[in-house]
Order: structure tokens, then C-alpha cells, then sequence
């Protein structure tokens, strides 16, 4: 089979499964908006949305992985966010979520059916002020991320997960003692 139609029958199968609810004119618009504001950012659903599919595959519960957005904007900057903020604004009966790290299971928290999505995919990781002792996580990340960039500064973080776990930013511990284990595994 020759490369092009094997890449166009894999995209057409990949999303043959998933059932995709229109959305409203003023979700419409707002992606409309969005992207006009942050072009190359923002991802629809359709086909040859190769983008748009792995973005929506990238949740650890595989329930999320089915439900749908009219788009996902992928913000770089705290300025991309404000800027998506402003058009958000601008239609409030708009449905939105915002996903960061995709370890909440729960439908509706960081995903949402036929509304707009902000994916902080792109605005992960941390950085340590030796000066003030303090650490600068960014929202799009998973603990690997914060504990990799801070690693090389010798602090470690509060929280995190260890074995079966199932904890991420930006939620709560989800098992008694892992601060414990993680302030010891880090222990001089």
C-alpha cells in the first residue's frame, strides 16, 4: 500500500471510533478568534488532524481519551494565556477546561465535550532562585518535569508521585506518606 494512503487510512480509522459533538456558533467562534490571536496554536478535530488526535491521547485515564473539543489552543507564554483569557471573556456561555499535566480521571475537570480547551502542554517544567529558596513550577507539566529541572539544584519537591500513585500537577497528594518517602529519597 503505497505511504499516502496508508497514513490517510490510519488517520480516517484513528478517529472512526469517536463520536464528535458540533459545537455551538459561539464556541465556533471563539476557536475562530483564538486562532486568529495565536496563530499555529490551535488544534481542531477532522481529518488529517494528526495534531488534534495525539494531543487528545496524551490523558493516563483512558476514559478522557474519547471525549472531544471544538479545539485545543496550546498557549507558549503567560501572554498566549492572557490573550486566550480575553477572548474567553468575550463569550461566557463558552464551556472550557484547562489540562495540565492529564492525571485527573475525571471527566469534565480537564477535558471538555464540545467546548474549548487550553492544553498547558507546552508550558512545563521549573526553575530554583537560589537566592530567595523558592521554585518556580510551571503549570503544563508532570512531577518528571519539576523534578528534573530542579534535580541539578539540589532541592527536591513536596509531592509527586512514587510507585502506584496517582497524583500530578496541579492536584493533592492522592496517598498519605508519599511527601515523606519523596523528602527522604532526596535526603543528603
Amino acid at each position: 500500500m503505497a505511504p499516502t494512503l496508508s497514513l490517510t487510512l490510519a488517520v480516517f480509522l484513528l478517529g472512526a471510533g469517536k463520536s464528535f459533538t458540533a459545537p455551538d456558533q459561539a464556541t465556533t467562534q471563539v476557536c475562530t478568534d483564538i486562532n486568529n490571536a495565536l496563530p499555529g496554536k490551535v488544534l481542531t478535530p477532522g481529518f488529517l488532524a494528526l495534531e488534534y488526535e495525539h494531543e487528545t491521547q496524551q490523558y493516563w485515564s483512558t476514559t478522557l481519551r474519547s471525549v472531544d473539543s471544538a479545539c485545543t489552543v496550546q498557549p507558549t507564554s503567560a501572554e498566549d494565556v492572557a490573550a486566550v483569557v480575553k477572548v474567553l471573556s468575550k463569550y461566557p456561555s463558552v464551556r472550557f477546561a484547562t489540562r495540565s499535566g492529564g492525571h485527573d480521571p475525571n471527566v469534565g475537570h480537564a477535558t471538555v465535550q464540545g467546548g474549548m480547551q487550553i492544553g498547558m502542554i507546552d508550558l512545563a517544567g521549573a526553575s530554583y532562585d537560589a537566592d530567595k529558596g523558592l521554585a518556580y513550577v510551571k503549570p503544563g507539566g508532570e512531577w518528571n518535569d519539576v523534578i528534573s529541572d530542579l534535580e541539578p539544584s539540589g532541592v527536591a519537591v513536596v509531592g509527586g508521585r512514587l510507585g502506584e500513585g496517582n497524583s500530578d500537577l496541579p492536584g493533592p497528594r492522592r496517598k498519605p506518606g508519599q511527601t515523606l518517602v519523596n523528602k527522604q529519597r532526596y535526603k543528603d
